[in-house]
């Protein structure tokens, strides 16, 4: 079954442009086809006629049973030579079949020509299927073969009737077969033509930039080309199509765009307009189009049926606008501003401005007019000439040189003059002329700068440097006597100064010495007196019987009062003068100071140094105290403090004992220092040395002690010093 659907659809089908042999196979299908449902309809009526009515005694129903199928049956085998070869064989094999199926008829009727409607079949179709003129064989061979049946017939006459009607449908089939082949063939080429135009215009709008839209009189979209959905945001045709031309415009403008729409093309009928829309995208978004339209006419009545819309996207240019409206309104608003300011500056501008024409003052800020001594009304109602005429007699042929150089521009700068009051006041005023056109009329700008109070300054100057010139040499004079003086007097400052620190120095080391004697006096004799004590104590609690209980308690506290007067002498006597100074050296004793104080207020200290013999008992002594000072200065000042880092170093020239801590920062005050830090600077200042207070980093503290090396330290000792670093705490 599908191959025989799919075989009537081929039939059926005429594609365009289509070849003459083609066009011929196709009808010849066609006619197959006609002539097998028209037979298999007869054959179907008859076999009902003989199933309702019973069977006829003619014999011609018989051979119509019979003869029907094998017809279909041939005629099927036409079709399927007309399928598998080349050329017209199948043409020509069907109108041989209908030739002898014509001869089937009784000789008699073909004798006699009555068969006519018979022969009539293959002449038709040999002129349709083969050529126009092959109608002329058929007709030759169908009247050979009638006046071979006469012949052949006894009783039979020639009919020349049916041998002309033969000829005469030959000619017509001729005719006429020739004509719709001209025409069809005119057709083709018009069709081949109007096709290609067809394409050429499709492919122009298919790959034009622009977007082409093309609707019917209602709106509704029809055509859209890939530029147009592209501009829109859509992917395919079926996204578009059908929709109205205003649903594709933003909501806010939708309406007005329909109204337009419709008074345009449709009351105006307006062929060729343009007009600007805001379109919204699939995405959401808008794009600005600028639509061409053309209306299309029908040829026949000229009435609008089409609407082409070719569009460009404006968007860009509709920003730039946009852009380019802001900028003219700022600029506007720029231009107004800047005269505005212009107006202020020349009304309270300090230096005077006139504009002059005709020799008259038209225009001219307060600041001229008070120079000149008038008022601006009074300005406007006089010639420039009377202004001419109160300048000074001295300076007119001056000042008319420098006006004619000024208009042959040989010169840029201002001219002075002097000009008189009404009161008889002189006044220096410095003018420059400018020479424009104003309001189609030649002009002057006239500027004037007021110059009497430096004038008159100047004169007093002149007048003073004669008595600043005597002043100079008495000036002179004082000035050597009061250098020796300050030479002379400086001298003895220096020397104040080195026998101050000479002293100071001096006071320091008998204080130190004075320490280290109390120190010693404290640790040896009241050391030796309290342990004593504690011993004699200790007997007499031993010796003391048990039941004297409140005696031996007396005892106890005595002897434990002892101990902590014992322990505070000891500490005491260590502060004034620590004993590792004499016998450990100066690293160990910092080390030990790091560690004590540590365990003293808790705070980690990592202790980094190296040990330098040598030095002296006045350096040492001088870092153990600065090293104490600072410690006690960061507890003090710095509580929020979590570790502090000592170093103590030393290259061939310098030592530096660094104290670094991370607290919250201290800054110097130069006029706010403590007595601490006046301590550490005096102690460094008579060592030669000098204090740095430094901002760490993180926000911390760091002191920074350098003292020079003694001349005298064996270098070759520095070798030998050995590198300690102790975390304490």
């Amino acid at each position: 079954m599908k191959i025989i659907r799919n075989g009537v659809k081929d039939a059926l089908s005429f594609p365009a442009p289509m070849p003459e042999p083609l066009r011929r196979k196709k009808m010849l299908d066609f006619m197959l086809l006609a002539i097998i449902f028209m037979a298999a309809l007869i054959w179907v009526g008859h076999l009902l006629n003989i199933l309702i009515f019973g069977p006829s005694d003619d014999p011609g129903n018989d051979l119509l049973l019979i003869g029907t199928p094998i017809i279909c049956l041939g005629l099927a085998a036409v079709m399927v030579v007309n399928r598998r070869t080349k050329g017209d064989w199948a043409s020509f094999l069907f109108v041989v079949v209908a030739f002898l199926s014509s001869m089937m008829d009784a000789p008699a009727e073909v004798a006699e020509g009555r068969s006519l409607l018979y022969f009539s079949i293959p002449i038709v179709l040999s002129s349709l299927l083969l050529r126009p003129w092959a109608g002329f064989v058929t007709a030759g061979l169908a009247c050979v073969t009638h006046i071979l049946f006469v012949i052949a017939t006894p009783g039979t006459m020639f009919n020349g009737a049916a041998i002309a009607a033969y000829i005469i449908l030959a000619g017509i089939m001729w005719l006429a077969t020739s004509g719709l082949e001209n025409s069809i063939r005119h057709m083709d080429v018009s069709n081949r033509a109007v096709r290609e135009s067809e394409q050429h215009y499709r492919t122009l709008i298919e790959t034009s930039p622009d977007m082409v839209v093309a609707s019917d009189m209602l709106g509704t979209i029809e055509v859209i080309n890939r530029a147009g959905l592209k501009m829109l945001g859509y992917e395919t045709e079926t996204e578009v199509l059908g929709k109205k031309t205003w649903d594709l415009i933003v909501p806010d403008e939708r309406h007005e765009t329909k109204e337009l729409f419709r008074k345009t093309f449709i009351t105006d009928q307006i062929k060729d307009s343009k007009m600007e829309v805001l379109a919204s995208r699939k995405d959401g978004s808008v794009v600005y189009i600028e639509l061409n339209n053309s209306l299309v006419l029908d040829s026949a009545t000229g009435r609008p049926v089409k609407i082409i819309a070719v569009g460009r996207d404006i968007t860009e240019r509709k920003k730039a606008e946009q852009q380019l409206l802001g900028e003219k309104s700022r600029l506007e608003d720029t231009v107004r501003e800047s005269q505005d300011a212009y107006q202020n500056l020349v009304e309270y501008s300090t230096q005077g401005l006139a504009l002059v024409q005709s020799g008259r003052i038209i225009k001219a800020n307060q600041a001229f007019a008070q120079m000149c001594g008038f008022t601006l009304d009074e300005l406007y109602n006089i010639d420039i000439g009377e202004l001419q005429e109160r300048v000074h007699p001295d300076d007119v042929p001056t000042m008319l040189s420098y006006i004619e150089s000024r208009f042959a521009g040989k010169t840029s700068n201002y001219q002075e003059v002097r000009f008189r009051l009404e009161g008889g006041e002189i006044r220096w005023l410095e003018f420059m002329p400018l020479w424009f056109n104003f309001m189609g009329q030649p002009a002057m700008q006239l500027t004037v700068i007021d110059r009497t109070k430096r004038k008159l300054t100047e004169l007093a100057l002149a007048e003073s440097i004669e008595q600043l010139k005597k002043l100079e040499v008495s000036l002179r004079e004082a000035k050597e006597a009061l250098e020796i003086r300050v030479a002379d007097r400086t001298a003895e400052l220096n020397k104040s100064r080195e026998q101050l620190r000479e002293l100071t120095r001096q006071i320091v080391s008998v204080q130190e010495g004075e320490r280290r004697r109390v120190s010693r006096e404290l640790h040896d004799e009241a050391g030796q007196i309290l342990i004593g004590l504690k011993y004699r104590l200790g007997e007499a609690l031993s010796s003391l019987p048990l039941e004297y209980q409140e005696a031996r308690q007396l005892i106890t506290t005595a002897m434990d009062s002892t101990g902590q007067a014992m322990q505070k002498i000891r500490t005491l006597a260590h502060d004034l003068r620590p004993p590792t100074l004499d016998v450990a050296g100066i690293n160990l004793s910092l080390q030990s100071l790091c560690r004590e104080f540590s365990e003293q207020v808790s705070l980690p200290i990592r202790y980094k140094g190296i040990e330098m013999e040598g030095l002296g008992d006045e350096i040492n002594i001088s870092l153990y105290r600065i090293l104490q000072e600072a410690l006690t200065n960061i507890v003090k000042h710095a509580p929020q403090a979590t570790h502090v880092n000592v170093t103590l170093a030393r290259t061939k020239k310098m030592i530096t004992l660094s104290i670094e801590d991370n607290g919250p920062g201290f800054h110097a005050d130069p006029s706010n220092k403590g007595i601490g830090i006046l301590g550490i600077q005096e102690r460094l200042a008579l060592l030669g040395g000098r204090l740095d207070i430094l901002q760490t980093a993180r926000g911390g503290t760091r002191l920074k002690a350098v003292i020079p090396v003694p001349a005298n330290l064996d270098a070759r000792m520095d070798m030998a010093s050995v590198q300690t670093g102790t975390r304490i705490g």
